[in-house]
């Protein structure tokens, strides 16, 4: 049977999980266009969120004491890792898309702002 401590830690994590989940939720809306546009795969996203989990199930696993003390900081590290890598991704992949216009390609790589190429500015072509 769970003791109160657990109970309250697993209620307690379940409560920040919900919360990050409505917040990556809110950053992974996008606003609909009416341009043809590549956008990054709902596969990559999906890898990003389960990775998320890990993070909080392995804090979890971390805060109820099934980790040996000396291995803690580790254990942590890890999950900072995970937590880390995996919102740096989704928040690059919220913002990266190409959008194809009649006389341009309006395009961001996931940092800094959109960027314009016009089709009458291309000198040259090679492949």
């Amino acid at each position: 049977m769970l003791e109160t401590k657990e109970i309250l830690i697993l209620c307690f994590t379940t409560l920040i999980s919900f919360f990050l989940f409505k917040i990556i939720a809110a950053f992974l809306q996008h606003q609909k266009t009416n341009h043809p546009r590549l956008e990054v795969s709902p596969r990559i996203q999906f890898f990003c969120n389960f990775i998320l989990i890990i993070s909080i199930a392995l804090a979890i696993w971390i805060l109820t004491g099934q980790v040996a003390k000396n291995d803690e900081l580790a254990a942590w590290m890890m999950v900072g890792l995970f937590f880390f890598l995996s919102s740096a991704l989704l928040i690059v992949t919220r913002k990266w898309y190409i959008e194809l216009h009649e006389n341009c390609v309006i395009y961001n790589r996931g940092l800094g702002k959109d960027r314009i190429i016009y089709f009458q500015d291309i000198c040259s072509y090679r492949f």
